[in-house]
């Protein structure tokens, strides 16, 4: 048992301690009544952070509160894994973790917060390196041994961090350091074996061979963000403070120097070194001279450190023997750790595993516990398409998403229930977006930590894909490049059906698998002159331009996509269901594994229509329930000359040109100001005149 628990009576279940209620700037912390919170010192995405004196032990401890832990796969991925990690690492300059509560007292089945009972330090790294307060050689010296002190059990127990950074090395007034945030960490093996292209490290933290997106990366990832911390310390600024992922790798290449050929031939993408080829040549910027006032023997480290090739840079263990940290090195002092075991959760993990799992971790600090109780597990629904978590025996309403979902099977091109739609758009509920490649599909590895480990099947929430496109960083040859439109009036529920090629790309090159947005720009679907963006599959012919197109030529970048100037590839048909805002759509372009591109359109997070809004879907649309979603008007098509946004003649020859060049679109149809595709064809509406077939100058397909 525990050292926190001792004293506790036999046969005494933990979990009927009483539990006190604090309410912290807004929060409630619901924690065991031999805790006294104190005040918030902090809050991020996956948790919120309180102070607390530990009244049993007389200590003051750090109280991590992670809200609705199991209503998320991923989520709760993320804690397990957080949890495991830090009770494998029994070390000095590791985080510790002393508890982890149990639930309210009969609350076992309703169970949503989980609360981790942490040591808790002054401040951290951060804040340290960047306030007024003197910093000597001697303190930074003593940081960074203790930082490859610890990297070096980690490193040891093949683990990689994965997200090093000063925000994440918490320190004490007497100078003691721990790294903290395990969300990320990975295994050596599992890098190797898999590969991984999702959110990993910081920016201004990471390493040459993450920027490019090498699927396959090591240990020196982690000693790279050591060596930008360690700079960072001696300049009292970041030493590569990129605003993107090109400026990071051309700052990069800038402050090391142009790369030797050998260093190139570690990149796995070929387009990257072509791009770094074409950079300006500038010779390596010295770090003695760039912090003249430093320790030579720091400048030494550094440079041993940043290196551009990870198969050169010096490891923890190396490191530790420099000269700059003789004076502390003690190699009887120096621990490792034994291999931590990732295999505790694989693709086949389901939701009560995860459960199980985090109950296992209970039962490390409560012995008294038994086996995970039956009414704690959840309903594994064999397809597994929602990320939350579904309480045995729940009889809750489905969500809005559920309700839609249930008549838009993957293998269902029938049309949607028009009233399904307009009471999730009146209602303003979060419609949640199944999307099978959302991993790729989001920002060129940008995805948000909380998405890193999406299964397949899951389901994210339109609020959330409004994040990650606000987080967007377009890439040096668009592998996942998003592309930030103008914005929309109000708010459209759009379906989007998805065809399956299979083995191979699309015959003709020009299968459509995305959703095709007709703007309220009028000129938006008018044929414009020159080289098309998008030239040949898969490559793109001019990067800094790309660049540049992501950033002031939006539009045209939409255009030729939908345009077809990109063959289309998808490894299993998709339907998703997405509820369109006011706030910022995207059109998301990927690199399927073979090489082939693929483009996907979807939006920001639901908010409460207008009543403008509600009455124009009235009059448009006939909203009554069990009636399959259809204008009023004769034809789907007629409503799509109707609609406003189609009042100019080349709109409507571009439609014209699009079905043309698009044999499996089946028809184009319209919700508020937006294409939908559906299974009725358009080709009786075309041939009949209702649209002039003029020749527009599209590009072949290579």
């Amino acid at each position: 048992m525990s050292a926190s628990f001792r004293g506790f009576k036999r046969g005494r279940r933990r979990s009927e301690m009483p539990k006190q209620q604090y309410k912290v700037k807004g929060e409630t912390f619901e924690v065991d009544d031999r805790y006294e919170v104190k005040k918030k010192i902090g809050a991020g995405a996956y948790g919120v952070l309180c102070a607390a004196i530990d009244k049993k032990e007389n200590i003051m401890v750090a109280i991590k509160k992670i809200k609705d832990a199991f209503d998320d796969a991923i989520d709760c991925k993320r804690t397990l894994r957080e949890v495991r990690l830090m009770q494998h690492f029994t070390h000095e300059n590791v985080l510790n973790l002393r508890d982890i509560m149990l639930p309210p007292p009969g609350q076992i089945v309703e169970w949503k917060d989980i609360y981790l009972v942490l040591e808790l330090m002054d401040t951290d790294l951060h804040y340290i390196i960047h306030s007024k307060q003197a910093l000597m050689d001697d303190h930074i010296q003593y940081f960074i041994y203790q930082i490859l002190r610890g990297l070096k059990a980690i490193h040891s127990a093949k683990v990689l961090h994965r997200d090093l950074k000063p925000n994440n090395l918490l320190v004490n007034q007497n100078c003691d350091l721990k790294i903290c945030d395990f969300g990320l960490a990975r295994g050596v093996d599992e890098v190797a074996e898999t590969g991984f292209t999702e959110y990993v490290v910081t920016r201004w933290y990471r390493a040459p061979e993450l920027l490019v997106e090498n699927q396959m990366y090591d240990l020196g990832i982690d000693i790279w963000s050591v060596g930008c911390i360690l700079a960072e310390c001696l300049g009292r600024k970041v030493l590569l403070p990129g605003k993107d992922y090109l400026q990071q790798l051309r700052l990069i290449i800038e402050t090391l120097g142009e790369p030797s050929a050998s260093d190139l031939a570690i990149l796995e993408n070929p387009q990257a070194v072509e791009y770094i080829k074409a950079l300006p040549k500038k010779p390596k910027v010295p770090f003695g001279a760039l912090y003249p006032q430093a320790n030579p023997a720091a400048i030494d480290m550094l440079e041993k450190m940043l290196v551009f090739d990870p198969s050169k840079r010096i490891s923890a263990a190396q490191a530790l023997e420099h000269q700059y940290l003789r004076a502390l090195h003690n190699v009887n002092d120096e621990p490792s750790a034994p291999t931590f075991d990732f295999s505790y959760v694989t693709s086949e993990t389901t939701e009560t595993d995860l459960r199980k799992l985090i109950w296992d971790q209970l039962r490390k600090y409560h012995t008294e516990l038994g086996a995970m109780p039956a009414s704690f597990a959840v309903l594994d629904g064999g397809g597994g398409d929602g990320g939350g978590v579904t309480r045995a025996g729940s009889s809750q309403r489905p969500s809005a998403s559920g309700r839609i979902d249930e008549s838009l099977a993957d293998d269902d091109n029938s049309p949607a229930d028009a009233s399904k739609l307009w009471e999730a758009l009146r209602s303003g509920e979060v419609v949640l977006v199944r999307l099978s490649y959302v991993r790729r599909l989001a920002t060129l590895g940008h995805l948000l930590p909380k998405r890193q480990d999406l299964e397949p099947s899951a389901i994210i929430s339109a609020e959330e894909l409004e994040i990650i496109h606000r987080s967007v960083d377009p890439g040096i040859h668009g592998r996942r490049a998003a592309v930030e439109v103008p914005q929309h009036a109000v708010p459209i529920a759009v379906v989007s059906h998805m065809w399956a090629t299979h083995d191979h790309p699309d015959p003709d090159g020009t299968t459509l698998s995305a959703i095709l947005a007709a703007f309220d720009q009028p000129d938006f679907f008018q044929s414009r002159s020159g080289q098309p963006f998008f030239s040949e599959v898969g490559l793109f012919f001019d990067y800094s331009s790309l660049y540049q197109r992501l950033r002031t030529d939006r539009e045209q970048l939409v255009f030729d996509a939908a345009l077809g100037n990109m063959s289309m590839w998808y490894a299993h048909p998709l339907t998703t269901v997405i509820l369109l805002t006011a706030d910022r759509p995207g059109l998301t372009l990927s690199y399927h594994a073979r090489g082939w591109p693929t483009y996907e359109f979807f939006m920001a997070r639901a908010v409460k229509p207008t009543d403008e809004t509600c009455a124009y879907w009235e009059k448009t649309y006939d909203v009554s329930a069990g009636v399959p979603c259809a204008p009023k008007a004769p034809t789907a098509f007629a409503a799509l000359l109707q609609a406003r946004t189609f009042t100019n003649g080349a709109d409507k020859d571009t439609v014209t040109q699009l079905y043309s060049k698009t044999p499996m679109l089946s028809q184009l149809s319209l919700y508020g100001n937006h294409l939908i595709t559906s299974k009725e064809p358009l080709k009786e509406a075309i041939m009949s005149g209702a649209l002039p077939n003029l020749d527009l100058s599209i590009a072949d397909e290579p």
